[in-house]
């Protein structure tokens, strides 16, 4: 077993914890459906968060799964485990784990978490981009311009992000989020695993 297989055996244990307490949620709602009032924006936040999720261990794989044995840098390590790590904690919040005797109004659960989900995805985007920028630190210092061509996409999901956490109205979530679900779809959906 090389270095690769052990690095893509870790990442594919968090991602498939995520994916799986993300199933557990969903499973509790629709068990309890007569409990539980649907918001549309919740779910579609869970929908988009999963697409990253599943995105993030697909680039994982091309990234580590097709190349031979890469010489990887403990720092690019961390950096890697802490983003899928954000990620995880992002799944995790942004359906409730469990539904009340009472029961749930996810558009109120998603009101009361909103800022801990988007905060975790704007960590979790920041640690890419840490790792985007040194990673490619001669092309960055070289020529600026090159490097934001490459990586506009991450820097508009990073500022969105950031729009979530710090603006908290619905009416804006209402919009960024689906926008931001489905240029993640559009982006995502046609990627071949072998790159």
């Amino acid at each position: 077993m090389d270095a690769n297989e052990y690095l893509l055996g870790l990442l594919a244990i968090i991602s498939g914890l995520a994916v799986v307490d993300l199933l557990s949620s969903l499973h509790h709602l629709l068990a309890a459906k007569a409990r539980v009032r649907w918001d549309w924006l919740a779910v579609t936040a869970a929908a988009g968060i999963a697409l990253v999720l599943v995105g993030s261990w697909w680039v994982s794989w091309q990234r580590f799964g097709s190349t031979p044995d890469i010489d990887l840098p403990l720092w690019r390590f961390i950096l890697t485990l802490a983003q899928l790590s954000a990620l995880y904690m992002a799944v995790r919040a942004c359906l409730p784990d469990a539904v009340p005797d009472e029961g749930v109004d996810l558009a109120d659960y998603y009101a009361g978490f909103s800022g801990y989900i988007w905060g975790a995805m704007l960590v979790a985007n920041l640690l890419v981009v840490c790792a985007v920028v040194l990673s490619g630190w001669v092309l960055l210092t070289s020529d600026p311009s090159v490097w934001l061509a490459e990586n506009w996409p991450l820097l508009i999901l990073t500022m969105s992000f950031a729009t979530l956490v710090a603006v908290r109205r619905r009416a804006l979530h209402a919009v960024l989020v689906p926008a931001l679900t489905v240029w993640i779809a559009i982006g995502s959906l046609g990627e071949r695993l072998s790159g």
